[in-house]
């Protein structure tokens, strides 16, 4: 799964778009994280960069997610 990360800070945020959007979502947000923070922002399976899942159901792409996470 595609996971871009923004910033270098030890407090972790870890974005999830919506179904219409992917990683660059919270690019609006960039220039506002405080230089503590890293955000993580993913493309969700079968949306920007990522993969389709092997199965689209929800268990399927929870289990994705919480893999990146």
């Amino acid at each position: 799964m595609f996971v871009k990360r923004y910033g270098k800070g030890n407090r972790i945020f870890f974005g999830i778009h919506g179904w219409s959007g992917d990683h660059s979502t919270f690019d609006p947000l960039i220039r506002y994280l405080p230089e503590d923070v890293s955000l993580y922002s993913m493309d969700l399976p079968g949306f920007g960069h990522s993969p389709r899942p092997d199965e689209w159901s929800l268990d399927c792409i929870a289990a994705e997610i919480a893999a990146a996470v």
